[in-house]
């Protein structure tokens, strides 16, 4: 299988002045976010017309991030602290959210994601969530590990202004594939 198939890859205006000049961004916290080199977005209308929320976990994650990442880059979370909210969206997949990178972030942004999806999605799940199917010709039932999905969005931004935006939807156990499938399709943009 061709893993960058499974990407989803566009161009896009939303950039990091994008969304930090957003209506869900007070004016307090606008020079804060324009020292990040990471930051978590909101999906827009999920719920309500252009309401801002987050899939449910978030405050997980970000916290993971900034456990994780290196000192030299900053995360943090694009909206004021009074309007975050978690929408939970109950599917097969995890979602977890839609991020904007600096370029130079990429490789650790990466490395840390794919690291979270292994620490709290592929782990707990090879140790805990075994299903079990009973084969059709009457042999005794075989184990088969269910596979957890995850769905996210990174968009990249560069010091020229150039921004795409990665898309992923599938399997967790393919995430370590995909990151470095990104950072290869980023590094030939």
């Amino acid at each position: 299988m061709n893993i960058e198939s499974l990407i989803q890859l566009k161009e896009t205006k939303e950039d990091f002045k994008y969304w930090i000049n957003s209506d869900f961004v007070s004016a307090e916290i606008k020079e804060d976010l324009n020292k990040a080199s990471i930051l978590f977005l909101p999906f827009i209308g999920q719920r309500r017309e252009n309401e801002a929320t987050f899939p449910s976990g978030t405050e997980a994650i970000y916290s993971y991030f900034k456990e994780k990442i290196d000192k030299e880059f900053s995360v943090d979370i694009c909206i004021a602290d009074e309007l975050y909210q978690e929408l939970a969206l109950h599917s097969n997949y995890k979602r977890l959210g839609k991020f904007i990178v600096k370029s130079v972030a990429l490789p650790v942004f990466l490395a840390v994601l794919s690291s979270y999806v292994y620490d709290t999605i592929i782990k707990p799940t090879n140790e805990a969530h075994q299903v079990y199917i009973e084969n059709t010709d009457k042999e005794s039932p075989k184990k088969y590990l269910e596979i957890p999905e995850v769905k996210f969005t990174i968009i990249v931004e560069d010091s020229s202004k150039v921004t795409k935006e990665f898309n992923y939807e599938g399997p967790a156990n393919q995430v370590e594939n995909i990151t470095e499938s990104i950072k290869k399709l980023w590094d030939a943009k």
